[in-house]
């Protein structure tokens, strides 16, 4: 019984001892000292706090209980006792401070930069207050859709706002409001407009007037994301004018848009080099005919059924083009297109190729996203032999034509079976929601490549995990740029 007992404990005290570890990280040493402290208290014949492997040799009978099923004696089960529960009280007050300290980092994202920086150590302050890079992003949420109980608003005081926005040389506004959200804060950045360099905002009728007041005001804005909730504010039918004036505006992005009413750009898109917008067919073509300096294109083109195009535009510096409807390539002309992100639609393999043919470019790199089969990937490869970079997204569970695929890009190991597009360099594959995607199949493929001497294919691994967030990002049609990409 008094074994039995023994066995318990040590196992018990192993469980407390790798609970902390596992939830603190870099408490490990400190948690493994204080269990040696408390054993050399125990013993008077160890001196000062000590590693538990320190300890052991001194006291070989307790070493010998340690390493055996042997039931203590009498004197043994008090030191046991006292160790034990010395331990246990140590590591309640070390739980405690884990809590204290995980309350304070709850007021905190990574996102209030350089705040979470000035809680690491002195010398990271130090870095953080003086390195004034570290204060140009600005990110304030009122929207707690994804954290209902969270009220960001007294995490992020005026104050601290107001000194941060003071030592930034530039500015990168991220505001996202809701209807009943303070003005306060907003006020105070539109107080600084002449610093800003990117404004990714959700416009809500409270915050229209001060927008207002921006016009003239945006010397410096390159880069704006804007959006509205259509539901929750359906008085907002017109976009607000207040960013034709910015001269340096060269990227725009837009989330709620005005899907009808064509031709009505309130932006500089003679001077825009990327934009992101969804509308009608004919809207995205009259934008496209004044941005002629497009270099990077995202199109959200709806054709009506009474809509005729027989118009095409061209755009001699786009490189990037993602589109959701591939009918629309069939009105491009861009020599210098180097990659296409599309939904697999019906004839999508013709539009593209159309779209080389008319354009006389070098497609590069080519994103598939939506129910592909093999034998038309295996087409596509063939038809434009210049794509060396293949990237899949599969919407549905079933991969078996993913499979498919992946097993006719294998090199065969007779030199007389038909060659796959031996030009790939790079092949990659994710899925929105967990495919079934044959890992193994997946890395023969990729030895099969490195090691034929004809093939090209070259490493390019995925550093780290992807968050959620990213992956959301990555996965919507808008955004397959391959940062971040997820290789199987």
């Amino acid at each position: 019984m008094v074994a039995i007992w023994w066995q318990f404990q040590v196992e018990r005290l192993a469980e407390s001892f790798l609970y902390p570890v596992c939830h603190s990280g870099g408490l490990d040493a400190r948690i493994h000292s204080e269990f040696g402290a408390q054993v050399a208290l125990a013993d008077p014949a160890a001196e000062g706090p000590c590693d538990l492997d320190d300890v052991a040799p001194g006291i070989p009978r307790h070493h010998k209980l340690l390493n055996s099923n042997e039931p203590p004696e009498g004197p043994e089960v008090a030191f046991i006792q006292s160790v034990s529960s010395k331990a246990d009280a140590r590591l309640a007050y070390l739980d405690h401070e884990i809590s204290q300290l995980r309350d304070r980092l709850k007021r905190f994202d990574v996102v209030d930069s350089p705040w979470l920086l000035t809680h690491v150590s002195s010398r990271w302050r130090a870095v953080s207050i003086s390195n004034l890079s570290f204060c140009s992003l600005v990110v304030i949420d009122y929207d707690t859709t994804n954290s209902p109980s969270s009220d960001r608003r007294s995490t992020y005081p005026l104050s601290m706002l107001q000194i941060q926005v003071q030592r930034a040389q530039k500015l990168k506004i991220h505001f996202y409001a809701t209807e009943d959200a303070q003005l306060e804060i907003f006020e105070i950045l539109a107080r600084h407009s002449s610093r800003w360099e990117e404004l990714s905002i959700e416009v809500t009728p409270t915050i229209l007037p001060v927008l207002a007041t921006l016009r003239n005001r945006l010397p410096l804005l390159r880069r704006l994301w804007i959006q509205w909730d259509s539901q929750r504010n359906p008085g907002l039918e017109d976009c607000p004018d207040f960013f034709r004036s910015a001269p340096s505006l060269i990227d725009v992005g837009v989330g709620e848009w005005l899907a009808h009413r064509p031709l009505w750009i309130p932006f500089p898109v003679h001077q825009l080099k990327r934009y992101e917008l969804a509308g009608s067919m004919a809207m995205h073509l009259g934008a496209l005919k004044l941005a002629k300096n497009l270099v990077e294109a995202s199109v959200t083109a709806y054709i009506g059924q009474n809509e005729a195009v027989s118009e095409t535009v061209d755009l001699l510096f786009l490189r990037r083009l993602y589109v959701l409807n591939p009918s629309i390539l069939d009105y491009i002309r861009a020599p210098s297109l180097e990659e296409v992100s599309l939904y697999i639609g019906p004839g999508f393999l013709t539009h593209l190729q159309a779209l080389g043919v008319r354009s006389a470019c070098h497609l590069r790199r080519i994103c598939l996203r939506g129910s592909l089969t093999a034998r038309t990937t295996i087409e596509l490869l063939g038809k434009i032999p210049s794509i060396f970079e293949l990237r899949i997204i599969l919407d549905e569970p079933e991969a078996n034509e993913v499979n498919t695929l992946i097993s006719n890009l294998i090199v065969p190991d007779s030199h007389t079976s038909a060659r796959v597009a031996p030009q790939l360099r790079r092949v990659s594959i994710g899925s929105s929601n967990g495919g079934s995607i044959d890992h193994t199949l997946y890395l023969q493929m990729v030895k099969s490549r490195w090691e034929a001497a004809d093939y090209v294919l070259t490493p390019h691994l995925l550093q780290g995990r992807v968050r959620a967030r990213t992956l959301r990002l990555l996965l919507g049609y808008t955004r397959f740029t391959g940062k971040g990409w997820i290789f199987c």
